[in-house]
């Protein structure tokens, strides 16, 4: 994890001396920032694991629920952001050995800072459809609520990853209403056989100054 951390840090460095030679080119291409806000509806994958005698388990979820806020900068068809974000899995049943329990009150949540990338395309009008990844840290809590007390079980830092696409149409020219998919991916503990990772869609808007 540390040899990951000091990865994600010199990336971040990168990235941050191109916003920095972005935003001092020639003055006639003046700085166009926006801040963003989106929520989202997704579906978590299920996460096989073994324990210390080697059983297999396999946990299933429900539908995720999230949002995120972001701001970034515009250079030409691209735009470099900061974002962070929460997002809620909760858990619906796991298998051992063939047998089936459901499990209730169970939580996997996420709490990101990613940094983001973007190409935008326009095709027609106000409709410009984007692609873009990120890199970022994903602080994640195992939850159990208990007769209205919420209580952390364990938690973990981990190195997460995301790609996104979809279409933006102009409300005005200042602000974007957008639409988009995003596939969000993290690492995990070693007893984890599979890569944990999430299907998202969703809706935002985004203010441009």
């Amino acid at each position: 994890m540390k040899n990951k951390i000091i990865g994600l840090l010199l990336a971040f460095t990168l990235i941050g001396a191109a916003f920095s030679y972005a935003e001092n080119r020639d003055c006639c291409d003046k700085p166009n920032w926006y801040v963003s806000a989106t929520g989202s509806f997704g579906w978590h994958n299920d996460i096989k694991e073994k324990d210390v005698f080697g059983h297999e388990f396999k946990f299933s979820f429900k539908n995720n629920y999230g949002g995120s806020l972001a701001v970034g900068y515009i250079v030409d068809q691209w735009r470099l952001e900061i974002e962070g974000s929460y997002r809620t899995n909760k858990f619906d049943k796991v298998t051992l050995s063939g047998q089936t329990a459901a499990l209730s009150n169970l939580s996997l949540d996420d709490r990101t800072l990613m940094v983001n990338l973007f190409y935008d395309i326009p095709v027609y009008d106000c409709i410009t459809l984007y692609v873009g990844g990120g890199l970022g840290i994903d602080w994640v809590n195992f939850k159990y609520k208990y007769q209205g007390t919420t209580y952390t079980i364990s938690s973990d830092t981990c190195f997460a990853y995301q790609l996104m696409a979809g279409v933006a149409y102009g409300l005005t020219e200042q602000v974007d209403l957008t639409l988009g998919y995003r596939l969000f991916g993290r690492t995990y503990a070693d007893s984890v056989q599979n890569a944990p990772i999430s299907n998202n869609i969703e809706l935002g808007l985004r203010f441009k100054f």
